[in-house]
């Protein structure tokens, strides 16, 4: 009996069989776990003999070679991206001191900020002169600091790297399930295996390539949805207190020309004016309307470097791309069971079909770093990509 010819009895048994033997990727799994050659997905494998036909394509040489490959690009892309966030974070946190010193110089008078310090420091015109030169300073210091760790960090050059990297990465990744799949067209899509080699292939990329793929679009999205609402946040705290500052600035003003009789106020109105007039200048003696304005100005640039931080990520796009993608992924695998019972029939066409329609849905994610990962690929001495690329080219044309 041919697997065209399995009763639906049997071929349940045999889906279910497929996909337990290859497993499920956790949910907070994100990695292709390639180490050693991909020895981790060989060893989960081993256990079943009914796998054996998959484990000898994993350890053939060309898939190996892509293991190998995509484990030295993924690391290289991994450590140029932490170089590159961590110059970012830097000039950032220069960027918020020189800001926030700067602004508060001009807000707060140097006196104001001197009286706070008469505990301390005895001469106040001496404390006054020392506050200026250190605001300055700082400033200053921040600003030319800002060019030189530029240079030394060189975040431009690691997010190049991070980039290239990252997408010949990603087109080894795609490379790996192309010569899974070929090499299962060689070993013969009806060959007399119990399970049959699209099927394992098939569960294989279901675990590998469409749930990792998921689970990292979900926790990506998740992560850029943070960075959006924490800046969000920002704004609004920033907002609601240079509001404060506003009206007690207003109030003081008008409480001073409430009290000198200035406003002409009827009895009743005048009796509560000169009452929150006392109370203002009471907030005022406190310097609470200093207080306010220089925590504004700290929050302002924070804000200002969570604005910049967002939008060098594309926070709110990400987010809702991931989001897409992820559905996306989802809705797939609710229709895989077409596809599998296919496959257990021995339809490698189905199978191959299948791992295009995922990947043209990841490619609206992928798609700039692909586009970097063919001219790497062109690039590569070996050409072991390029001739594995044009004998699976050449395998579609004829098929």
């Amino acid at each position: 009996m041919t697997h065209s010819e399995v009763e639906p009895s049997r071929l349940t048994y045999i889906v279910e069989r497929a996909a337990e033997i290859v497993g499920s990727n956790p949910p907070t799994n994100r990695h292709l776990e390639c180490e050693n050659s991909g020895e981790k997905h060989i060893s989960r494998l081993l256990p079943h003999a009914q796998a054996a036909p998959l484990v000898a394509i994993l350890r053939s040489a060309p898939v190996k070679d892509v293991f190998d490959r995509y484990r030295a690009h993924d690391a290289a892309a991994g450590d140029a991206q932490r170089r590159y966030k961590r110059a970012r974070l830097v000039l950032f946190a220069l960027l918020a001191v020189a800001l926030a010193v700067g602004l508060g110089s001009f807000a707060i008078p140097a006196g104001g900020l001197a009286g706070w310090l008469e505990g301390y420091l005895q001469d106040r015109a001496e404390t006054e002169a020392l506050v200026q030169w250190a605001s300055t300073m700082v400033v200053y210091l921040a600003l030319l600091a800002l060019p030189i760790v530029a240079m030394v960090m060189r975040p431009d050059g690691s997010y190049n790297r991070w980039m290239s990297e990252r997408g010949t990465a990603e087109g080894l990744r795609r490379e790996l399930f192309e010569r899974v799949l070929h090499g299962a067209a060689e070993a013969g899509a009806t060959s007399d295996h119990e399970i049959p080699l699209p099927l394992l292939v098939l569960e294989y990329f279901r675990r590998y390539q469409v749930e990792l793929q998921a689970a990292y679009a979900r926790t990506r999205g998740r992560e850029h949805e943070w960075n959006a609402t924490l800046a969000r946040w920002f704004q609004r705290l920033v907002l609601g207190l240079l509001l404060v500052w506003g009206l007690l600035c207003i109030g003081a003003n008008l409480s001073g020309l409430a009290e000198q009789g200035a406003l002409n106020l009827p009895g009743g109105v005048d009796r509560a004016a000169l009452l929150v007039s006392g109370l203002l200048q009471r907030i005022e003696t406190y310097n609470a309307d200093h207080y306010t304005l220089a925590i504004a100005i700290v929050l302002g640039a924070a804000y200002g470097a969570a604005l910049l931080h967002v939008s060098s990520n594309a926070s709110v796009r990400n987010a809702a791309r991931y989001a897409i993608m992820r559905d996306n992924l989802v809705q797939l695998m609710r229709e895989i069971g077409a596809v599998r019972a296919a496959a257990a029939t021995g339809d490698e066409a189905a199978v191959r079909g299948f791992i295009a329609r995922v990947h043209s849905v990841m490619s609206q994610e992928n798609a700039d770093w692909v586009r970097l990962a063919d001219l790497d690929q062109q690039r590569d001495s070996s050409g072991v990509l390029a001739a594995a690329l044009a004998e699976t080219s050449s395998q579609r044309s004829t098929s």
